[in-house]
């Protein structure tokens, strides 16, 4: 354990300088499957268009930054359900259409969004996604990123032992494998969520109808952000929202986790 270096991200803003294409080769094949109609969460964006990825409660708070900066970050919908029975789209998660670098990212390297809150897309860098992920259980292949200074001593980590692996990570990234783990706690939340929003017949996903011609309709349709429409059906209450982001941003499930693990007390 005490040969792991403590990483420190050095600020030389690679990480945010290519973003188009973001996602990784197992993601891109799962998309071009399934993301397309075949199941209720629809794709807007073709896998090489795609960058960093905005929960929709986080999508508004980087809509102020944009008043904020003076940056147009062309923040669009991504990701969500067509409910037949409202005709609307329900937006799980928005990205920013930019060409190449990240908006926010300033000439010398640093994030304009370090002085407010950055996206949790982006604090769990320099890891991809966390080892808890159950989409491929025991499988860390694609955990890391290709930041140059843990490519210095990723190798020290120990990837045959799940328990000793996710300690190693605690003591050198803390916070990024917090952030890592409650990203994808939300993914798995999401899921959760339109299943039981089925299950009580608020929303009616369309599934398994022509691509072009779902797109035509989402095009059409009215927008509204998953949070707001959970509260609109009487999902949610307004305050339970707000704990629930709260939740969210201060890594409250993460730490629930890693503590029923014995990594922290």
């Amino acid at each position: 354990m005490t040969s792991i270096p403590l990483f420190k991200c050095c600020s030389c803003g690679r990480c945010c300088s290519q973003i188009r294409g973001f996602t990784s080769e197992s993601e891109r094949q799962f998309i071009e499957e399934y993301g397309y109609g075949k199941l209720p969460l629809i794709q807007l964006v073709p896998p090489q268009e795609m960058t960093f990825p905005l929960w929709d409660f986080e999508a508004k708070r980087f809509k102020e930054y944009e008043k904020e900066f003076n940056i147009d970050a062309q923040i669009k919908p991504s990701r969500g359900v067509f409910d037949l029975n409202s005709n609307r789209f329900i937006v799980f998660t928005y990205q920013m259409n930019t060409q190449d670098a990240c908006p926010f990212l300033e000439e010398n390297g640093k994030c304009i969004a370090y002085k407010t809150k950055r996206a949790f897309i982006c604090h769990l860098f320099p890891l991809n996604r966390s080892p808890y992920l159950k989409l491929e259980e025991n499988n860390y292949e694609g955990l890391f990123g290709s930041c140059h200074t843990l490519d210095q001593f990723k190798e020290k980590f120990n990837l045959n032992d799940k328990k000793t692996l996710i300690r190693q990570l605690h003591q050198s990234l803390g916070d990024s494998l917090l952030n890592a783990i409650q990203h994808d706690y939300i993914m798995e939340w999401s899921n959760n969520i339109i299943i039981e929003l089925m299950k009580q017949n608020k929303i009616k996903p369309a599934v398994n109808h022509p691509y072009q011609f779902l797109k035509k309709r989402i095009q059409n349709s009215e927008h509204m952000d998953l949070t707001e429409f959970l509260i609109e059906v009487g999902f949610k209450t307004r305050e339970e929202i707000n704990q629930l982001i709260q939740n969210f941003e201060t890594l409250t499930q993460a730490k629930e986790i890693l503590r029923e693990d014995k990594i922290i007390i």
